[in-house]
């Protein structure tokens, strides 16, 4: 009976193992070819479009697409990923709460701080 109790969770343990990996293998691939999964039905194509910049320095802080950001401007506090930007209007548009997207002006930023970068699985 215990031999069987072994087997069963050693078998477990090689499965979740490989599951595991397989994640971390798809994830690589995905950073390799410059794809971003954000799960969410409200965007569409027409969102990505416009947008022209998808990296870019603020205040010495380099911030990608994909990246989770606490901005803070002269009205308010948004916390959201980072869609990209459009840059003859001085523009970057964010998705807050999974579901609402906003385009805030550049000029009207105080503060950006970067909460979750996009593709980082462990943080030292």
């Amino acid at each position: 009976m215990l031999y069987y109790i072994k087997i069963i969770l050693i078998t477990s343990l090689v499965i979740s193992l490989m599951g595991f990996l397989f994640a971390t293998i798809r994830e690589k691939y995905y950073l390799k070819n410059n794809i971003i999964i954000i799960d969410n039905n409200s965007l569409t194509e027409d969102v990505f479009e416009d947008i022209d910049i998808n990296q870019m320095f603020f205040k010495g802080l380099k911030i990608k697409t994909g990246d989770e950001l606490k901005i803070k401007t002269k009205d308010r506090t948004y916390k959201g990923i980072l869609l990209g930007g459009k840059f003859k209007e001085g523009v970057i548009k964010i998705l807050i709460n999974s579901e609402e997207l906003i385009e805030l002006e550049v000029k009207n930023i105080i503060e950006v701080k970067l909460l979750r970068e996009y593709g980082k699985f462990f943080t030292l």
